[in-house]
């Protein structure tokens, strides 16, 4: 259920300002069409609840709609929460463990017991809106690669609508994002010091700024930093969770995705399903002291490469 929100319009000079209840729908114009509105977005889904998810991609290379449902949460795709500062997130990888192992079907769940696989379902003909071309997309894969690039405006309201099969029809809005741009030199990682981001700010009104960071590549249990900002156009990772980061391992090839993002979602019988809307860019990202490696030749004299860690020793 979303939040009541105001509609203003101008017509022939007079003023009108319609108060809608958090229950009526979203204001369409004759002839069952959508005006571009979008009401107060519901953020992205806890990644205990979601059980689905839509999102369309812009990179610099190509943009893609993608999504998928399912009836259940796969708890071995969902991370716990270690630490949290300034913004920031460390979450840590669980990898349930059953023995006996589970039969075809079955997935293991945190107890170590063996539970039904989650059944991926049919929402029907999912319709976008908004975008730089209007997009239908039917079951059982939701997926188009045929996008133009970038896939949408700065700015402009996006709407899925599913016609519901296993589930009722829902809908789910967005934004259009202006593309990604990071600034500054290489991004370093230091024990003890804070880590100052950099990125050319927008002005979009529904959109936040997410970025990931993966330094244990080849971990038993990788930790992954997920940052939300508010998209000013810099923002601080404080030093106390950085020394936690760097603790619990540096392996391999460090990595760096920079968001700028909208995100709605909404509560079905199963769990959460989300639509994220984005622009990506990858960065570049070192952790000093740490060499990353594929071969003996990365390594500085009187170093090896290990090659089940990628790391310098």
């Amino acid at each position: 259920m979303r939040p009541g929100w105001i509609l203003t319009l101008i017509l022939s000079g007079l003023l009108i300002v319609a108060a809608c209840d958090e229950n009526d729908p979203v204001a369409e114009p004759d002839g069952g069409g959508w005006d571009g509105v979008i009401p107060t977005l519901g953020g992205a889904c806890l990644p205990s609840e979601e059980v689905g998810e839509f999102n369309v991609e812009h990179t610099l290379d190509y943009s893609s709609i993608s999504g998928r449902i399912r009836d259940g949460v796969v708890p071995g795709e969902v991370p716990q929460l270690d630490n949290e500062a300034g913004g920031c997130k460390l979450w840590h990888q669980i990898n349930p463990v059953c023995d006996p192992s589970c039969p075809s079907g079955e997935t293991c769940d945190y107890d170590g017991t063996c539970i039904p696989y989650p059944e991926t379902k049919d929402v029907g003909s999912v319709t976008i809106l908004g975008l730089t071309k209007d997009v239908t997309i039917e079951p059982p894969t939701y997926f188009d690669t045929e996008m133009p690039d970038p896939p949408f405006t700065p700015g402009q309201g996006i709407k899925l609508d599913t016609t519901g099969v296993d589930y009722p029809a829902f809908t789910l809005y967005g934004s259009g994002v202006t593309p990604i741009e990071v600034t500054g030199d290489k991004w370093v990682i230091t024990e003890h010091e804070d880590l100052d981001l950099f990125w050319v700010s927008a002005n979009d009104p529904h959109a936040y700024i997410e970025i990931s960071i993966n330094i244990d590549q080849h971990g038993v249990s990788p930790i992954t930093m997920i940052c939300k900002f508010e998209d000013t156009g810099s923002a601080t990772v404080p030093a106390v969770l950085i020394d936690e980061f760097i603790a619990n391992g540096t392996t391999g090839y460090s990595t760096v995705h920079v968001y700028r993002k909208t995100s709605d979602s909404i509560q079905l019988d199963h769990g959460c399903v989300d639509l994220e809307v984005y622009s990506r860019i990858t960065g570049d990202l070192e952790v000093k002291g740490h060499i990353p490696c594929t071969g003996p030749n990365d390594c500085p004299e009187g170093m090896i490469c290990d090659l089940q860690t990628q790391t310098c020793v």
